[in-house]
Formats: structure tokens, sequence, C-alpha cells
């Protein structure tokens, strides 16, 4: 519920101003629509999925200073909003106003002479960018093969976040101009800039941890360096940024290397921000107030020897000293150790005054809640995403995680878990006396389920430090004197690959030891010349190149001019003697990466007993991982055990301050006897000249029974009864039944 006081009375005066690009229109009548989506049985207190609002606005009709009907095609008849302006819409009492709707006209409509209107719809269209990753592991090979593993912390809410960021959308900064590493550490530690070289943590466990911010995650115990892209030299403009959660009581530093020489932005338990040049601070302050209640976002800026440090709350300091040089930057380092809570991670190269403290005065445009992770667990992997719509993804993830998006009316992309909205604090009570125009109700049979299974894939992986799993082979075949072979190499369905050799080593005669070692995707022939293996090689070219994210790659093959009745094989020799046995006569190409997962199609049923009514399965695909899905079937048939009745209607009087994913009870002492905990699901205004009204689509969560007799009360124990006399005895004596009754 947004904030603020309204003033209700029984002549209530609703106050409206519709914006469009920022200039105040008339209008007679507006309407929003927002609801969440899900396609759980009504019963169940959660919502999952993407839903976009939408509106209307019926324009008032303005005398022109034209004799001319105001009409599109000629812009001196008058105004006429056009398809893509911005559109606020506010409505309050005659003190206090809050926002409705923030979005754009998605079309107008009208008649000359007659008026017009215009349908509105909010920002959700900007999610239908694509998205595309690489697939990856929670524990990704090393980046050189032979190294160490490097830990991610991956969870889903790294897509989640990357989703968003696709579409618009950021809970921390967006990434700066001229970009050398950018991590915003919403589901580990994997940049969406840079390349990750090494990752541990400083306790020894396998990957950082993922813990709760406002924003979404802060990410704590991790060491990890980063290769730069392009280095520049200690001479060029540097600015390093990171954004600090309120519970952060740890040491964190981003660290920028020039060889031995380096800069560093650090923040310790005590909230000392930093600035270090080779292990000397030169400028810090204290962020006041812990943080805030969101954080705080700090920067370093170094730019002619001068290390500026800025924070998001006004703070500063400034000092001099001398770093300049040709020495190019080697590496970036994010160190922190297990009470740390920093995200948003970046070191940019700001070319102009514009780009400079790019992130201090960042305003979230997203927000994912990790309140609660019960639904959410570490996936030891994740297929590419290749060219996917970003609500398409959200909408898949959120079904999956029992999890709901939706852009709020102040245009912020929120993220909520299922589990997280039942348990927010109740922002209001509504009464059926005084707030309740009507409420209608359903009670049927099919929203019990007998029984309710979680179906989700499960991925067998296996992987190395080394290029030695085998992702595919060729078929063997053979090339005549200046033929041209292309051979497409891809991942079979539910098949992921990680990080295949894209430069193939070519082998043959005196280098097949490369094939017994079978390290990297291997390439390579023996020749023949009427059928007989001969020792002389001819000339092949062979390229590879890869294709797309997923890991497929395109080998061509291409023959020089060979002698009549020569034969390039594409295979292993039958004979050469420098080949292990069971290394003979195999097919190549050999295309060999770090590691190779193959998902296996799994179930669990919910081992709560269920009611009556259909089975009800979930599909929670490659997200959810196999330790976590007992969770959400637990859940689900704990949900959908006994038929439950439920609110389908619910017409309310209105208060601009109601949201989506708020929780209200519905108080009836006297008229229902119960109240209702309830989740808004679904929230409907309207404005015209007679005023505003409001209907809600609410899901139950809790019925708290405020009137029960004695007889049904002693129905509802689960073991021996008690007669009224027994009761009685218990005290206080003495007490009549009507006064024993009443204080139940």
């Amino acid at each position: 519920m947004q904030s603020g006081s309204y003033f209700k009375s029984d002549v209530q005066a609703v106050v409206s101003r519709v914006l469009v690009n920022g200039v105040e229109r008339e209008h007679s009548s507006w309407s929003v629509d927002r609801e969440l989506s899900g396609d759980l049985p009504a019963q169940v207190a959660a919502v999952s999925g993407v839903m976009q609002a939408t509106g209307s606005v019926v324009w008032a009709e303005v005398s022109t200073v034209t004799e001319k009907p105001t009409n599109p095609w000629d812009s001196g008849s008058g105004w006429v909003p056009k398809r893509g302006d911005r559109v606020d819409i506010y409505a309050g009492d005659e003190v206090t106003e809050w926002k409705q709707f923030h979005g754009l006209i998605d079309k107008t409509t009208g008649s000359v002479g007659g008026g017009f209107q215009s349908t509105l719809i909010d920002d959700y269209d900007n999610l239908s960018a694509q998205v595309t990753h690489e697939p990856l592991t929670n524990i990704m090979p090393p980046s050189t093969p032979g190294g160490e593993f490097r830990g991610v912390g991956l969870v889903h809410t790294f897509y989640v976040d990357l989703a968003m960021r696709r579409g618009g959308f950021f809970a921390t900064p967006s990434r700066e101009a001229n970009p050398v590493v950018y991590v915003p550490g919403q589901g580990g530690v994997w940049p969406h800039f840079g390349t990750l070289s090494t990752s541990d943590t400083p306790s020894g466990a396998s990957y950082p941890s993922n813990n709760f911010a406002p924003w979404g995650f802060a990410v704590g115990n991790f060491r990890s360096i980063y290769t730069v892209p392009s280095p520049k030299n200690m001479s060029a403009p540097v600015q390093l940024s990171l954004m600090v959660a309120p519970s952060h009581n740890g040491t964190y530093y981003t660290q920028v290397n020039y060889g031995p020489s380096f800069v560093r932005l650090a923040i310790d338990s005590a909230w000392l921000v930093s600035a270090v040049v080779n292990g000397v601070t030169i400028a810090s302050f204290t962020l006041s107030g812990k943080g805030g209640a969101d954080g705080r976002v700090v920067e370093l800026l170094v730019k002619d020897s001068v290390f500026t440090l800025r924070s998001s709350n006004g703070q500063s300091a400034s000092a001099y000293s001398t770093f300049t040089g040709s020495t190019l930057m080697a590496s970036v380092r994010l160190d922190g150790d297990v009470n740390s809570r920093v995200a948003g991670l970046q070191v940019s190269h700001p070319d102009v005054s514009s780009q400079e403290f790019a992130s201090v005065n960042f305003v979230p445009s997203a927000r994912i809640n990790t309140a609660n992770t019960s639904f959410m667990g570490v996936p030891k992997v994740i297929p590419a995403i290749d060219g996917v719509p970003a609500h398409d993804l959200l909408q898949e993830i959120g079904d999956a995680s029992l999890s709901a998006a939706w852009v709020d009316e102040l245009g912020v992309l929120q993220w909520w878990p299922a589990l997280a909205i039942r348990a927010k604090n109740v922002y209001q009570t509504m009464t059926t006396l005084d707030d309740v125009f009507d409420m209608d109700w359903e009670d049927s049979i099919l929203g019990s389920r007998s029984s309710v299974t979680v179906k989700y894939q499960d991925p067998a992986l296996r992987i190395s430090k080394l290029q030695n799993i085998e992702l595919a082979v060729g078929s063997g075949e053979t090339l005549g004197s200046g033929d041209v072979r292309e051979n497409f190499f891809a991942p079979e369905a539910d098949v992921v690959w990680i990080m295949p050799d894209y430069v193939q080593a070519n082998t043959g005669p005196g280098k097949w030891g490369l094939y017994n070692a079978k390290n990297g995707t291997i390439a390579g022939m023996y020749f023949t010349q009427d059928g007989d293996e001969i020792a002389t090689e001819y000339s092949v070219s062979i390229s590879n190149e890869p294709l797309g994210v997923t890991g497929a790659m395109k080998m061509t093959h291409t023959a020089g001019t060979f002698p009549a009745g020569v034969e390039a094989n594409l295979s292993t020799s039958p004979t050469d003697p420098v080949l292990k046995v069971q290394n003979r006569d195999k097919p190549l190409p050999r295309v060999a990466g770090h590691a190779r997962a193959e998902y296996m199609d799994r179930e669990y049923v919910s081992t709560v007993p269920g009611g009556i009514g259909p089975a009800l399965v979930h599909e929670s695909g490659k997200w959810i991982p196999s330790n976590i899905v007992s969770n959400i079937a637990d859940f689900l048939a704990s949900e959908t055990a006994m038929p439950k009745p439920v609110i389908t209607g619910l017409n309310v009087v209105f208060d601009p301050r109601r949201q989506l994913g708020d929780v209200a009870e519905i108080l009836s002492d006297k008229f229902l006897g119960v109240t209702l905990r309830v989740i808004i699901v679904g929230v409907s205004n309207s404005f015209d000249s007679s005023g505003a009204s409001q209907s809600l689509s609410v899901r139950v969560i809790e019925v708290i029974n405020n009137s029960m007799t004695y007889a049904q009360y002693n129905n509802l124990l689960t073991q021996s009864t008690l007669t009224y006399a027994q009761w009685q005895a218990l005290g206080p004596i003495p007490q009549t039944y009507r006064q024993f009754n009443d204080s139940l």
C-alpha cells in the first residue's frame, strides 16, 4: 500500500489529475485495471507469472481557438494525444494524491467533432527485448584449462535480474558508459560484462553467499578476479562503484590493478568508505545512517590524480595523489568477507563529465524480493538462453517458482515470491460495515486436489578442469580431391554444453598423441590411396565457427588437390602405432569441452494427504533444483487438501493507496462472524464525474472465526469432548452457559 493518510467520508470527494508528457490534460473519465495471473486453483493464496496493467482515458472536450474541429491531421486544430505519449494518473482527497498509473498511450480513437479517447498500457512492453546468455553452472569450470573451478553462487534471480535489465528495469544501477567490469550481484558474482578469471571464498565455501537486501540480493564471502577487455592505462579516468546494503557488517573492496600499482574503493564494518592507493588511504568518510532503509551507492572517481569519493546521500571527500603513467590496467578484484553485503559492483572509464558519478543518483526501477527463499535453490546448471523475450523468461521462472511480477503504479517492476507476499504485514483493515459494498463467493469441489505432483528436469552433470568431456563426434566421412564438407555440431534436446573448445587441434600421422590425450576438440584424418593407408599427407584446411551461445559450431573441411585414388578419411588411423589400441579407427572430429549436462524428466509427489477433486500437476522445469521441489509440492498440497470457499468479487470504498500484493484484513465481527486475511491480486479503479470506484480480486490466506458457539467449539475437538457440566467445572465458577458461550 502506498504510504500516507487518505480521508474518507460518506460524501467522498476524489480529486483526479491526468498528465501527458508532464502536462496536465482535461479528462472526463479514466479506468485502470491490473491483476496478477497464474493457473493455480483460486483457493491457493499464491500467484505467479507476469501481467500488464491496462487502462483508458476519455478526454474532455476543450474549445479550440480555431473554427476547425480537433483532428489528428492538423496540429493547429488543438491537442490530440499520440501513440507512445507518457501518461501519469493521480487520484486522492483534497490534501494528498497518489499515483494510479504510469505508462503509455497505446491507441487513440475518436470522431470528428465528437471527442476522443485513449487506451493505456504500462511499460510491460519494454520486456519484449530479447535475452541471450551462455549456459552456466553454479560452480563454473576454470577460465583456463587446468585452472581452478570458479564458484558463482547461481540462483534463478540472476536471470530475473538479467531479463529486467534487458527491458530497462534496474534493481541496482544500470551499466555505466565504457564498462570494464559489471556485476549486479543478484544471484552470485557472474559478470554481465567482463570475464570472471578466478573466484573462491574466504571461508572455504564452494561459492559466494546471496543475502537479502532491500533491492534483491547482496553478495558476501567472495574473492573474484576479472580480466579486462581493451585495457587503458593509469592516466585514463577510472570510476569504481558499489551498492552497500543496510545489513553490511564486514569488509569489502573493489581493487583495480595496474601492474604493481592499484587503486581501491573500500568499506569496512564501521561503514568507513575509503579511497586507497597502493595500500595508503588518502580520502575517506563514514557513511551516515548505516545505509538507511534502502542502502547507499558509493563511487570513487580517479581523474588527473584527483581521487573523489561520493555517496548517494550527499557525502563526499577528495584528495590528490600522483597516479599516472602508461601501465595498462591488468585486472579487477572484488573481495568481500563473510559479513559483506554489496551489489551493483562496477568499474568503468568515464569519458565526459556527464558520465562521472553516474550511479550516485540511481533511482530503482525494479525490486526483487528475496525475503523468502523456500522455493529458490542453487541449480547445478542452467542452459543457454537464446533470444528469449524478457517477459517470456520472467513468466517461465515465475510459473516454476510461484513468483509474480508486475509493473506498479510508480513504474517499478516488482518481483515477489508467493511466500514473501503471504508473510507481509497487514496493511489495512476493511470492515463489511464501512468499506465493503458487496462480496461474492464460491465454494467448489474443484478447489481441492486429490494429489499434487511437481514435474521438474534434473541435470546429470559431467564437469572437468580440462576440456576433455566429449560433446559430439563426426561420422568418419571421406574427402576426395577438392571436396568441401560442412558439419554442424550442436547440443541435443535437453543437453547443455559448457565451454566447448572451438579451436580444434588438428591431428594426423605423427600427431596422434593429441588424440590419445583427448583434451580439447580434435580434428584430423589419415590418407589412403586405392584403399590402402599411406603415410603421405595432403593439404586439407579445417576451420571452426562458433554459432551462438549454445555451444553449436560449424566445422568446415576443404580438401586440396589429391593424386588419383587418394582420399582423406576423417577418422583416426586404424594402424598407426602412436595411437593407443582403443583409440584407433575412431570417427573424427571429436568435439570436447569442460562440461556436459543432460536433463532427465523427474517428478515428486507430495506426501501431504490430498482431498477430493482432480490431481494437480505443477511444472517447475529446469529452474527448481531437486532438493527444493518438495517445498513447492507440499505447499500446494496443504493449500488444496480441503475445498475452501473463495471470494469471486469484492466491491469496496475507493482508496487510491491500495496496490497489488497488499495483504489486508476484511473484518466482519457481527455480520459474518469472521476475519479474512487476504492478498490483493487485482485492482480495478475508475473515475468519472460521479466520483471514483474500486473493485478488488483477492485470495484468502487465513480465516479467523470470531464467533463460535459452545457446540461448534466442542465439535471441533479432535479427541474426547466435554459436556457443558464438565467445562463448567473447569471454572471460573460461578458461570452461566451464556457467560461461558460469550467468552469463547
